[in-house]
């Protein structure tokens, strides 16, 4: 078919004749295409439209589409001039333009219908072929540079056809594909009883293998089913349980994988290690390495894998088993290696391309934060230990400073007095000193761990007493333990003041030991008061057995275990008030008859004898006020005016007695007489 060379001066004699060309040229590809269709449409309709197999081939595809190429041109060049047309012209160019868009459609079911053809005649398992083919199918019918004539093709009696033909074929294609991959790449799991077997098995035919995988995958293969088996069937018991994994290399025709575990949560057992995890992870991508081809230009099989659970099983995997791996002791000489590993395996997952670096930095991400996390951990680990020991029973004790005298002790202010603490409390002083330990050899970098000696000291103020509240209030012993426990965290804070606030948990512990001591001491005061209270108003020998028994009691509690100073000032105390209340039955009586001055006497020396002998040190007693007026209180008891007389006069009552009870006490030992009137003169 000749070219037509369209020119524009429409006007003149030449513009007419050239008008009359153009009518001639799109007349005569016109009946070129008419021709064409003619031979076509039965061909067409036979076979999609009224489903009767027309095999004759009795018209040249090529012809048609170089009839296309041709008609395409002639519209082309007649639409750059139509502005010139004059309106018959026009109309003819508008009709031309329908007839191209008709032998377009045309063409294209030709086309389509030489796909299928080839299609039938290609190998089962060429599938790339084949994907190639249905990929230029779905252009054919889905895709035109005219709208207009897609339009047409889809309103085609035979579209409808076409389309269903080539759904049938991709499905075909594309289940052979699985099945064929299926037969490739083997999953498996099975549950006996309470353990499960996870089973993965890779073709060592390793062509066959990858280009079944490519075309898979160029075939929109969804993925879920696979990335769901190895999330929960593979990846998540190896960081979640303990497993026994293998990896077998023998077959001829496949590399398997295998893990095993149990069901049961409380099976016992531990899980496994973070470098065994990652081991048993990598085994698991070396037996699956011949699937990792690349699928197009950015993406492996292991990045669209990755895509689906990536995010899942980093976070499990950080959750679950890495943050088990932080150290939760004060020696941190395995960090280093920890975040060593977990950097080289993100390595490794980034260039199997598992993981984007970019995007999926969660493990760059913990290796930064580390050092916080190890900090929190142990700070969480040492309040644990904290906390045990403070709920130790603290009746569990041992001598401390055995050698150290009240001697030693009064000539050297830093020596701890000898005396007897809780063995909690000496591991929660070597839980102390780690950490000091641990502070001084760590840069300032690193974390410093003195503020958790101040958390440390204010629970142990705090907890313990809550801890043992019965036992503190009860058990007379236990007071003077936690006394002494405070004491010693006293001690060994003051020799490292370095510590920041010491000075304040010093006072803390001083405080928090004295004062559930004082309140021990108020009621063991309470229960002598007691004892000895009468409404009788007189204190009988039996009433002060009681009490002397009672104070033995104490003493057989207390004096092991307090510092010889600490004991002697509160069983001073506690005996002083003994002493007060036997001295005030004797000074408050207004008339005592020789018999009760008899046994009052007794009950003096009783006391004395016994309450004295509860001191191992034989000074203490001779500054307590009470008992040197009850030793002055016997003396006159069994004295004579006279020898009364004397004794005031000497001034050895002046210390302890005013001159009103000494008057008072002459007047009820003594009956009225001129000698006791005399007496009574002198003192006034």
């Amino acid at each position: 078919m000749e070219a037509l060379v369209i020119k524009t001066d429409l006007n003149s004699n030449k513009g007419s004749e050239n008008v009359n060309d153009i009518r001639k040229h799109i007349v005569t590809t016109q009946e070129h295409i008419h021709r064409f269709k003619e031979r076509v449409s039965k061909y067409i309709e036979d076979n999609y439209v009224e489903f009767m197999p027309n095999n004759s081939t009795i018209f040249d595809l090529e012809e048609g589409k170089l009839l296309e190429k041709e008609a395409y041109e002639l519209l082309n060049s007649l639409q750059c001039s139509v502005s010139h047309f004059d309106t018959e012209l026009l109309s003819t160019v508008r009709k031309f333009e329908s007839v191209v868009w008709d032998l377009d459609v045309i063409n294209r079911i030709l086309g389509a219908d030489e796909i299928f053809q080839m299609l039938e005649e290609i190998s089962s398992n060429e599938y790339m072929v084949k994907l190639d083919m249905l990929k230029k199918l779905n252009n054919l019918i889905n895709t035109s540079a005219s709208s207009d004539v897609q339009k047409l093709l889809v309103a085609s009696p035979c579209y409808d056809t076409i389309k269903v033909k080539y759904v049938l074929q991709f499905y075909t294609v594309k289940s052979n594909l699985h099945n064929k991959f299926q037969e490739l790449v083997q999953f498996s799991d099975k549950q006996v009883a309470l353990s499960c077997c996870a089973t993965i098995q890779v073709s060592k035919d390793i062509n066959q293998l990858q280009d079944t995988v490519l075309a898979l995958f160029q075939a929109k293969y969804d993925v879920t089913e696979l990335c769901d088996f190895l999330m929960d069937k593979c990846l998540s018991p190896i960081i979640t349980k303990p497993v026994n994994v293998s990896f077998s290399d023998d077959s001829e025709d496949y590399q398997k994988f295998q893990l095993s575990y149990s069901v049961n949560n409380n099976s016992g057992g531990s899980k496994s290690d973070y470098k065994q995890v990652f081991e048993n992870i990598k085994l698991l991508f070396h037996c699956m390495d011949n699937l990792n081809i690349s699928v197009s230009e950015e993406q492996h099989v292991f990045s669209v894998i990755g895509e689906h659970i990536s995010q899942r099983f980093l976070q499990l995997l950080i959750d679950e088993c890495l943050m088990d791996a932080i150290p939760d002791t004060l020696d941190n000489e395995s960090k280093p290696s920890i975040i060593e590993d977990i950097l080289q395996f993100e390595k490794y997952l980034a260039e199997l391309f598992f993981i984007n670096r970019d995007v999926s930095n969660q493990l760059s991400k913990f290796t930064h934060n580390f050092n916080t996390l190890y900090q929190n951990r142990v700070f969480r680990r040492i309040m644990e230990t904290g906390r045990e020991l403070m709920q130790k029973d603290l009746q569990d004790i041992t001598v401390m400073a055995e050698k150290n005298t009240p001697e030693d002790v009064a000539n050297n202010p830093f020596l701890f007095p000898r005396c007897m603490v809780s063995k909690s409390v000496l591991e929660f002083v070597k839980l102390l000193n780690r950490i000091l330990r641990q502070d001084n050899e760590s840069s300032y970098e690193e974390g410093r761990f003195f503020n958790i000696i101040s958390i440390l000291i204010n629970s142990y103020v705090t907890l313990v007493p809550q801890y043992h509240k019965e036992h503190l209030e009860t058990l007379p012993q236990q007071s003077t333990i936690f006394y002494n426990n405070c004491m010693f965290l006293h001690h060994f804070l003051a020799k490292n003041y370095g510590i920041p606030t010491v000075s304040n948990m010093i006072k803390n512990l001083s405080a928090t030991g004295a004062k559930y001591l004082r309140q021990q001491i108020d009621k063991q005061l309470n229960v002598l008061q007691n004892i000895l209270q009468t409404n009788e108003g007189y204190i009988t020998p039996t009433m002060v057995h009681e009490c002397l028994s009672h104070l033995r009691l104490l003493e057989s509690l207390w004096q092991p275990v307090l510092p010889v100073k600490e004991y002697n000032k509160t069983m001073g105390e506690l005996v002083s008030v003994c002493s007060l209340m036997l001295n005030q039955q004797v000074v408050a009586k207004e008339i005592i008859t020789p018999s009760e001055a008899k046994i009052m006497l007794e009950i003096f020396e009783l006391f004395q004898k016994e309450a004295g002998s509860l001191f191992k040190v034989g000074q203490e007693l001779k500054t307590v006020v009470s008992w040197q007026r009850m030793l002055l209180l016997k003396e006159t008891l069994k004295a004579s005016l006279t020898e009364i007389s004397e004794m005031w006069s000497i001034g050895k009552y002046t210390e302890y007695f005013k001159a009103d009870e000494i008057i008072g006490l002459i007047r009820s030992l003594h009956p009225d007489t001129e000698r006791r009137a005399l007496a009574l003169k002198r003192i006034y």
